[in-house]
């Protein structure tokens, strides 16, 4: 029996859940990692709503113990006083499997941010920060398995290869130095104030002849251009591949499996400007190079 005052009104369960002491529950490790704690004005809003309405599902762990579902629900009832608490047990085939059931029950119950969102893919979705087409049929595996709109795991793939991931709300000329030398070790970085709130960031190497300009713009946002730039996957691969944008274009677009006149259909520019920008004839921009990584990273190809 119960030792403290509450109401329990256990619904849509097939099995009937087991009373268990509470204190010999424990939180699953990684819930931490995957998701951000709840807030204490959180948790004492639920333990209100438990408090008038009862506990309307169970808590789920393993044998042994462990939390699967409902770590919000434990700490609520134990802010309550409870001293037993109903749950059902589950068995999962592997430990893998229980962490999916508990990320999965997660995503279904909460608003995620960018960032609550990239906690989950670093653990499930490995291949999104490294270099590589990725299947579109694999996207739609993603977004199936957490209840996310495909277009979301495609944008958000295009983010976390554009470095997004990786910004700070505030970064420092030091950080933007140290992004820069890791993918050119001679480049030189200079910020010139044109004043009335407007900067512009030159990036110049002298082994590769590169200069690259950003801005004009406010200095917080042209900070994090460049230092998104600089993290990017285009540039993180020129430290591999010799030669200018056009060749940063041709090695994506084969590497995609596409010609160019998809390529070209695809980020809305002729086929003939695009074989120009391959073959050096025109320089083509930062802008091509954007399209050009998020058009082949969410590429499936035909073969």
């Amino acid at each position: 029996m119960f030792t403290t005052p509450c109401v329990i009104k256990i619904s849509r369960m097939e099995e009937k859940p087991l009373l268990y002491k509470i204190d010999n529950l424990s939180p699953h490790p990684l819930n931490k990692t995957l998701f951000r704690s709840r807030t204490q004005e959180e948790i004492q809003s639920l333990a209100d709503d438990i408090q008038k309405n009862g506990l309307i599902y169970p808590i789920e762990i393993t044998p042994e113990g462990v939390i699967i579902k409902g770590e919000s629900r434990y700490h609520a009832v134990k802010l309550l006083g409870w001293e037993d608490v109903p749950v059902v047990m589950r068995h999962y085939e592997s430990e893998d499997r229980t962490v999916l059931e508990l990320t999965k029950d997660n995503t279904g119950r909460r608003q995620l941010s960018f960032r609550d969102r990239v906690r989950i893919y670093k653990h499930f979705f490995p291949e999104a920060f490294q270099n590589g087409t990725i299947e579109k049929s694999r996207i739609e595996e993603i977004a199936k398995t957490f209840l996310f709109k495909t277009s979301l795991v495609q944008k958000d793939l295009y983010q976390i290869r554009s470095g997004k991931h990786e910004i700070s709300k505030s970064i420092q000329f030091a950080d933007l130095k140290m992004a820069w030398t890791n993918v050119f070790p001679d480049a030189s970085i200079s910020v010139t104030d044109l004043k009335n709130d407007r900067f512009q960031i030159q990036v110049v190497t002298s082994k590769n002849k590169k200069k690259l300009m950003f801005g004009p713009g406010k200095y917080s946002i042209v900070m994090k251009e460049a230092f998104r730039a600089a993290k990017s996957n285009y540039f993180q691969t020129a430290k591999k591949v010799t030669g200018e944008v056009g060749d940063l274009i041709r090695h994506y677009r084969k590497e995609a499996g596409l010609t160019q006149k998809q390529l070209a259909n695809k980020i809305h520019i002729s086929q003939s400007y695009l074989s120009e920008i391959e073959k050096g004839i025109i320089k083509g921009s930062i802008v091509v190079l954007d399209d050009v990584i998020y058009a082949c990273t969410t590429h499936q190809s035909k073969d």
